[in-house]
Order: C-alpha cells, then sequence, then structure tokens
C-alpha cells in the first residue's frame, strides 16, 4: 500500500501535468468555437464529466460490497447506502454555484486573451481566502494577506489595458476613439466567475467533512445538476454584454443546431439510471 506521503506527491505531479494541458484545451476550445457557440461548450464539458464520471462512479456503485481500493483514495472505496442517502440539497447548491462560474467563464473567455486569462485565474485565491474569512471564520498570516493583495493587484493590472481607449487603427471598427476597449466586458465577465467557484468550495469545506462522501460520487451529481441547471442560463445570452460585444440575435447564436444536439443530451441522461 502506497504511503500517505507518496499519494500526495503523486497527486500533486499530476495535477501540476493535467492543469496546463486543460487550460491549453479550454482556451482551443473557445477559441475555435467563438463567442457564439461559448455556452454550448461550456455544456458539451459538463455533459462529458458526466459521462466520464459515470464510467469510474456506477461500477464502484453497483459493487461498492467488493471494497476494491483505489490507488489514489483507499479510504473512499465503499459507496455504500449511508452516502447515497446525503441530502440532495448539498449537491444543489454547489451545482447552481459551479454553474455560475462556469457560465460566467465561458461567456468572457472568447473575449480575453490568454494571457490574460492564466493571470485572471489566480485571483480564485485571494477571492476563495475573503470568502473563508466571511464564512468559515478563517484567519491569516500578515504574509498571506500581502501575498494575496499581490495576486489580486497582478489580476487588475491585467485588465486595466482594457479601460484605456482604443488606437485610431481600431476607430473604423468601433466607432469613436474614446470607446473603452471591446475587451473590458469579457475580462471582467472571466474574473467575476471565479466568485461563485470560491464560493462553492467554501460551502464544500463546510458542508462535507474529508469522510463524509466519495470524491467521485460528488462530482458526479454536482455534474448532473450543473448540466441541468446551465439551460436555464442560456437565454442570458441575448442580453448586451454576455458572450459578446453588442446583443446576440438568435440567428447568431444559431440554437436550432444546438438545441437539436442537447435535446439528444438531455434525453439520454434522463433514460441513464442514476442510481444503482
Amino acid at each position: 500500500m502506497m504511503t500517505g506521503r507518496f499519494q500526495v506527491y503523486l497527486s500533486l505531479s499530476l495535477i501540476m501535468i493535467t492543469g496546463p494541458l486543460n487550460f491549453l484545451a479550454f482556451r482551443v476550445l473557445y477559441d475555435s468555437y467563438g463567442a457564439g457557440s461559448a455556452f454550448f461548450v461550456s455544456q458539451g464539458v459538463n455533459f462529458l464529466y458526466i459521462v466520464i464520471g459515470g464510467l469510474l462512479l456506477y461500477p464502484r456503485m453497483w459493487t461498492f460490497s467488493l471494497r476494491a481500493p483505489c490507488f489514489l483514495e483507499p479510504k473512499y472505496s465503499v459507496i455504500g447506502p449511508e452516502m447515497r442517502a446525503l441530502p440532495q440539497g448539498r449537491f444543489l447548491v454547489m451545482a447552481t454555484l459551479d454553474c455560475g462560474g462556469t457560465f460566467l467563464a465561458a461567456m468572457g473567455a472568447a473575449h480575453t486573451p490568454g494571457q490574460f486569462q492564466t493571470i485572471l485565474n489566480q485571483s480564485l485565491i485571494p477571492i476563495t481566502m475573503t470568502a473563508s474569512f466571511i464564512f468559515l471564520g478563517s484567519r491569516y498570516s500578515k504574509t498571506q494577506f500581502i501575498g494575496a493583495m499581490i495576486i489580486l493587484l497582478g489580476a487588475l493590472t491585467a485588465i486595466s489595458p482594457s479601460f484605456l481607449p482604443q488606437s485610431p487603427d481600431d476607430d473604423a471598427t468601433n466607432g469613436s476613439v474614446h470607446e473603452p476597449s471591446p475587451q473590458l466586458g469579457a475580462n471582467i465577465l472571466y474574473m467575476l466567475s471565479n466568485v461563485p467557484m470560491a464560493l462553492s468550495a467554501v460551502y464544500k469545506e463546510h458542508h462535507f467533512g474529508i469522510d463524509d462522501v466519495h470524491p467521485l460520487f460528488l462530482t458526479q451529481w454536482v455534474s448532473i445538476y450543473q448540466f441541468l441547471f446551465g439551460f436555464l442560463l442560456a437565454p442570458l445570452q441575448l442580453l448586451p454584454g454576455i458572450s459578446s460585444r453588442q446583443v446576440f440575435s438568435i440567428t447568431v447564436i444559431d440554437v436550432s443546431n444546438h438545441w437539436a444536439v442537447m435535446t439528444f443530451l438531455v434525453s439520454f441522461l434522463v433514460s441513464f439510471p442514476k442510481r444503482a
């Protein structure tokens, strides 16, 4: 059996490898599909979470009595009736917060440069610290506080060019030289996505002890609810500044083909057994 320290090092190594790859894939996806399809890319990713998570979770739920351990989390090898009886309201709250965060990130990603995204992502740290201070009563040292402020200042500095007037070269396409850069709204949306993400993390820390729930079980239920809640946010794309520099029309969003695909996915999801 692996030692606890080795598991920690292995997990951190995997995070360091997969984290940059995940960010690169995120950027490529939203660049490829553009603002008009950002919402559906986000929903597609949520659906893949359900599929992949289900492939890992449901066999373990159906054979929980076999106690087949996973080398990364042996203490969570059993998903029994007690875990399945956990209140669904907890998962709903986390899904709502995560859905808001991924929606804002998706709407801002198309017009937020990749180098901005890398820095703006770091603002999650001071925002989470603030939420932990307010809701959990966490306390931080002066050094930690200064570090968080440096991170936040770096994020604000990164988007500061968006507040500057456009250059004359952009005048022909954007009207007035004195208008703010069209990136500004997208940058703000992308940065604000860290707020519900931080609240979700704090809520999880408060309501789920380390031995309360299997990570796969938690992720699967949150992903299911998040995917379904995501459709409720689709009309927000029609608001000015959400997912576009101007108001989206139905033809720009191209809902006909996307909704046909999503209807199929929902039908598949509903028909798939959620419980063993």
